[in-house]
């Protein structure tokens, strides 16, 4: 079966030239302090400026102020043992130039160190080549080697190519939008690359990758997603994405808000396990594929459970259990599914749906499509229309 919603594009944020925790010889400084950016005691050789890479660690605070505070790399807790924060206020602006090996922001980037960045509005600007690249090349990194926490109320973040939050094994990394925009020029938003990672949006917080929310990337790592409000739009939501051996492990939970698939919505793309509790809010996917996936490699279980006033509006079609080796189950007590084509329990697979409130809506039910596929609908409740 052909898999048309598939990115491979997506896979090249595991190609990077550079490795975790790279480093580089150029001018740097050193917060010393807690102060002002703009403030010269605040820094052991200068304020940065974009021919400079600026660390923070030392329990010390910066605070970026007013506009034009620039650097060409931002490392946050980058000592074992050391922690270090940098906060953007309302007004203000932080930009990282284009002008070093490795353009980038990185909290939390040493194994044993911890970092914050707040952002209360302004702008935050990571700049890089104007070409897919590695690791710390045009990226926002949140969880580098170590722990990183980002929240966001209000104002502007972007990064030039991608945002990883927890990059290595054992980092972690935290990401809450609450307000605002955090989004990615060229690819995509990683949650759990290789550590453990959480991201929280709510309120008016709106998250846009220009290509795919992949959540769960590599085998061992671990990603939640918690939508109470706000926006996620992405070409391709994807959970265990990529991921091979024993896989990942992702937890979805959705009360509130609005999260746009451009492309589709896939649980389990690859190896491992997705949960996701969906009790309010709603999933789009009304574009291109429009389809929305439960369980579709081999070697993934993923399970999908919808409730209250949640909703889900399809351009074409449900789909449990794609390919040969998956295995998705929908419990549905409440809510509503609407597909524009088909309902797919088991296309070469193995699929469950139990429904037993709410509604599901399409022009077609099938079970067990292929010779190597089961498919199981049990209604008890509900509406299957």
């Amino acid at each position: 079966m052909r898999r048309s919603w598939m990115r491979f594009a997506s896979a090249c944020v595991a190609t990077g030239l550079l490795g975790f925790g790279s480093t580089a010889s150029y001018a740097q400084t050193s917060a010393v302090a807690s102060g002002s950016w703009f403030n010269g005691a605040t820094w052991s050789a200068g304020v940065p400026d974009g021919t400079t890479a600026a660390n923070v660690d030392g329990g010390f605070t910066v605070a970026v102020d007013a506009a034009g505070a620039t650097t060409n790399k931002l490392d946050v807790g980058n000592a074992a043992g050391q922690s270090g924060g940098v906060s953007v206020a309302a007004g203000a602006d932080l930009t990282i130039a284009n002008n070093g090996p490795l353009p980038s922001i990185r909290i939390g980037q040493a194994a044993g160190g911890s970092g914050t960045l707040e952002v209360n509005g302004g702008s935050v600007t990571v700049n890089g080549p104007n070409a897919d690249s590695g690791f710390a090349i045009g990226d926002l990194m949140i969880g580098d080697l170590g722990s990183g926490v980002m929240t966001m109320t209000s104002g502007t973040v972007v990064a030039s190519d991608e945002m990883i939050i927890a990059a290595a094994p054992g980092s972690a990394g935290t990401v809450t939008v609450s307000g605002g925009t955090l989004s990615t020029q060229r690819r995509s938003i990683i949650v759990g690359f290789d550590g453990n990672a959480t991201l929280n949006v709510s309120d008016a917080g709106s998250v846009k990758p220009n290509f795919d929310l992949l959540v769960g990337f590599r085998q061992g790592s671990q990603g939640t997603v918690n939508q109470s409000g706000g926006t996620i739009e992405a070409g391709i939501v994807f959970t265990n994405s990529f991921t091979g051996g024993t896989g990942s492990t992702v937890n979805v939970n959705m009360t509130g808000g609005t999260a746009t698939a451009r492309i589709a919505y896939v649980l389990g793309q690859g190896r491992g396990t997705t949960t996701m509790n969906h009790s309010g809010g709603v999933i789009n996917a009304l574009t291109n594929n429009g389809d929305f996936v439960v369980s579709d490699g081999g070697g993934n279980t993923s399970v999908y459970n919808i409730s209250g006033a949640a909703q889900v509006n399809l351009l074409h079609n449900v789909i449990i259990g794609t390919f040969e080796g998956s295995n998705g189950t929908i419990n549905q007590t409440g809510g509503a599914i609407v597909a524009g084509d088909n309902l797919a329990v088991g296309r070469d697979g193995v699929g469950a749906w139990n429904l037993a409130g709410g509604s599901a809506s399409a022009k077609h039910a099938f079970l067990g499509d292929f010779d190597t596929s089961h498919g199981t609908m049990k209604i008890t409740g509900g509406a299957l229309n």
